[in-house]
Order: C-alpha cells, then structure tokens, then sequence
C-alpha cells in the first residue's frame, strides 16, 4: 500500500515525500529498465534489493524523500527507509504499519546531472548520469562468523544516453543506450558487483513508428566470502550468473501491445548445478 503526503516547494525546485513510500521508485531507477521483462534489469539493478531490503514496487515500507532540482542541468536527492528481513510478505502490508524491533534504517543519496543540457553529446539528446550510495544498519548474518552485525554500504552509478535521433515530429524514434553498475562489500552482501546494460530503438522497422526493440545483458558476481561459507557447509558455492534478453514490442493498437521475449540464462543458480537456460516468453498490456 503507498500511503504518503508529498509537498513543493520554491516552486517545485524543492519537492519532500513521507509516508509507506517505495524507495527504489526514485533511486538508480530509469524508464527504460522495463522494456526488459527479466527483472534483473526491470525496476533497478537486482542485486540491490537482493543485497537489503530498502522498499521496491510493489511493496512499501515507512520512509521520506527530498529531492531537489535547481535547474534543468542537475539534481541531489536523499532518503531514509525502514529496512526488515521478509517485508515483502504479505503480513508486513495491508493496515500493518509497525515497526519491528529486528528492523534498520537505510540511508540513501544520489545526485545526477542530465549531459545534453551541458553539451556533453551532440545535439539535444537525453540522457542521465547518476551516481549514488546507501548505508543499512538492519541486522544482517556475516558468511564468515555466522554472527548477526549492523552496518553495511553500497555505491552505485547508471547512464543513459540517446545516441541517434530520427527525424520524426514527436522526436520520440531512435536508439538509447543505458548501463548500470553496482557493488556492495562481501561480508553480509549475497552479490558483490553487479552489472547490466541495455540497447532500445523505438521505431526501428519503418512504418512501425512506436514499436520498440531491446537487447538487454546482466551478470551478477556473489560474495567470496559467501561462496567459502558454502563450501564449507557441502554445498554448492555460487560465483556468478548472466542473463542475456533480447524482446520487441508491438503496439498493435493504441490501447494494446504485444511483446514476445527471448532469454538466455547462463550459469541459472550460479554454481553450476545446473546447464544454461532458454526461457520464451509473452508479454501484453492494455495502457490507459
């Protein structure tokens, strides 16, 4: 449930939002991840809310926003959200809206600069650059000693980019670009580094002016530290694992789309358990 008051202010420069708010809804968050379907890239980066358990769609947990845009060049925002283990299920929602006593606070911060209002590309291009990081104190287990500890981080940094425009009169066809990295320490973080990147062409099939097709790559690398902690168990140790997408949209009318998607599952599990993957799959939506 989003229950939240927002307020603007010095006109709309200064925009504050508290409540049961989503916070990976503003954070390392572009349009663009969801013309994926694979949610290594829809939404955020996954190995964020794999790693902690800041609020993302389509749970919601109490937290405030800041955000403050100056001016079209750039923008710094911050926020605070409670964190719990297991907030995604269903008892943490509906009319519950406690606060455990095993909970945490995460801090976030970020600041993005927009490159074609300062003549970093050529032409008027859209683009992003943003990069930002977290603190947690929840409680989390350290694969080394097997003891419950408060405090861990994380940094990220995502672009994206048009790089060629059509010359269409909504200006809306051509290709972007869009690549994300993030990486949190070993210690109490099942993923360590994770990466994704992304290409979209709107428009690519003359007189197919608003399909859109994508290609999509994402490779998460898992915690030594957790892989170590694995083995000497007798289990199987994780290292990494990649997903390759490739989908194209098909608005067959104004109010429907239809999107088949190919996937590639490379290394599923990330220990080798088990052989690459094929997954086909069908997409619809009726926008209103």
């Amino acid at each position: 449930m989003h229950l939240a008051l927002g307020k603007a202010f010095f006109r709309r420069k200064l925009r504050i939002v508290a409540g049961r708010i989503n916070g990976l809804d503003d954070f390392i968050a572009s349009p663009l991840y969801c013309n994926a379907q694979n949610l290594a890239f829809c939404g955020n980066p996954l190995s964020i809310p794999s790693d902690v358990n800041i609020s993302s769609y389509p749970n919601t947990m109490w937290g405030a926003r800041v955000r403050w845009e100056p001016n079209p060049l750039w923008y710094a925002m911050g926020g605070v959200y409670n964190a719990v283990a297991g907030f995604r299920a269903n008892e943490f929602h509906g009319v519950d809206f406690s606060i455990r006593h095993n909970s945490g606070v995460i801090g976030i911060v970020e600041a993005g600069v927009m490159p074609e209002q300062i003549g970093i590309v050529p032409g008027d291009l859209p683009g992003h650059v943003k990069v930002g990081g977290y603190y947690d104190t929840e409680p989390l287990t350290n694969f080394s000693s097997g003891m419950t500890e408060r405090g861990t981080w994380g940094t990220y940094v995502g672009v994206d980019q048009k790089i060629w425009a059509e010359n269409d009169p909504d200006g809306v066809q051509g290709l972007l670009l869009f690549a994300a990295f993030h990486h949190a320490p070993a210690d109490v973080n099942s993923q360590t580094n994770f990466v994704f990147f992304g290409a979209v062409y709107i428009g690519l099939i003359p007189g197919r002016d608003a399909d859109v097709t994508g290609f999509y790559f994402a490779r998460g690398w898992f915690s030594n530290e957790l892989r170590a902690s694995q083995l000497a168990a007798g289990l199987p140790g994780q290292n990494h694992e990649s997903v390759l997408e490739l989908n194209y949209r098909w608005n067959a009318l104004p109010w429907f789309y239809l999107q088949p998607d190919i996937q590639g599952i490379i290394n599923p599990g990330a220990a080798h358990q088990f052989g690459d993957a094929l997954v086909l799959a069908v997409q619809f939506g009726v926008p209103f």
